[in-house]
């Protein structure tokens, strides 16, 4: 795998066809993260377990209605992002590809492939989660038991094997993510199909993927070190004067100065985190298609 090559034509398609940026803006990579919270290292009373529990039942009575509807607003804005999300990443993968290939392509196409394939990568990205919970829950099962048995110190011991044995499995389904959305958005894979091809793809190409990926990882770091740094310049120029607005007692200049301020640095972290999501979505989309090609 020519992995120069691969990123400089990201670099390239990122750069000149900036109209990508749209659906870098809502399209995420995969990601997964853990939490172990064990507690304390003493055990908790019987009187303390039972004062808990009592003064759940009795948020629940009070506030039930409430919280259920907190509940189904935040899952319905969870699944319409969720939703926003995949329409992205098929259009940003369609409209790579159709780039890499020199044939033309646009806004317009990249969304309506996405929304055309909308449901088929929902239900691929249902089948890892599933498989996701799955190995958490095989694996955390022992730390889970002794929690509840309020073995704390057995806990964090099993809690920590759990959290490494996770690592390999979570990287391994993030790689199939990736490449089994461009499965079924570039070669029109049922959703099973695509995750049966992937894993092919992944099994005979193992070190150029993990290469690749600490490679894009790289990039990623040094950009984000590059922007914090210019961030933090930016930071000490714009602090110190809406500080020097203040000292003169201009408190509305200062206010619409800060306002601002804060308004053009939303803009462009936005305009930062889509162009990257761009880049990297490309990168792996023109990697798919030199396995391809290579297959």
């Amino acid at each position: 795998m020519n992995y120069s090559a691969i990123i400089k034509k990201a670099w390239q398609i990122t750069w000149h066809h900036k109209f990508l940026w749209w659906f870098g803006l809502f399209a995420g990579g995969a990601a997964f993260g853990f939490n172990f919270n064990l507690g304390g290292g003493r055990k908790m009373e019987i009187s303390q377990w039972k004062e808990l529990q009592s003064g759940l039942v009795s948020f629940w009575q009070n506030y039930a209605l409430l919280a259920i509807s907190i509940g189904v607003f935040l899952f319905l804005l969870l699944l319409i992002f969720a939703f926003i999300g995949l329409v992205a990443e098929g259009g940003l993968i369609y409209c790579v590809q159709k780039i890499n290939l020199e044939k033309p392509t646009g806004f317009k196409e990249g969304l309506s492939k996405g929304l055309q394939k909308l449901l088929p990568l929902f239900a691929n990205n249902l089948v890892y989660f599933f498989l996701l919970a799955f190995l958490v829950l095989i694996f955390a099962l022992p730390a889970i038991i002794f929690f509840i048995a309020q073995r704390f110190a057995i806990t964090i011991i099993f809690a920590l094997l759990a959290f490494l044995l996770l690592i390999p499995g979570a990287f391994l389904i993030s790689f199939l993510k990736i490449f089994s959305f461009r499965c079924i958005v570039l070669e029109n894979q049922k959703v099973f199909q695509s995750i049966g091809s992937s894993w092919k793809m992944i099994k005979g190409n193992l070190g150029k993927v993990i290469v690749l990926f600490l490679l894009s990882l790289f990039i990623s770091f040094i950009v984000g070190m590059i922007f914090t740094v210019f961030f933090l310049i930016c930071l000490l120029i714009f602090g110190g004067t809406a500080f020097a607005l203040y000292a003169l007692h201009w408190y509305i200049v200062m206010g619409i100065f800060i306002a601002i301020v804060g308004l053009l640095s939303l803009i462009f972290l936005l305009i930062f985190s889509a162009s990257l999501n761009t880049f990297q979505s490309a990168i792996w989309t023109l990697a798919f298609q030199e396995l391809q090609i290579k297959k």
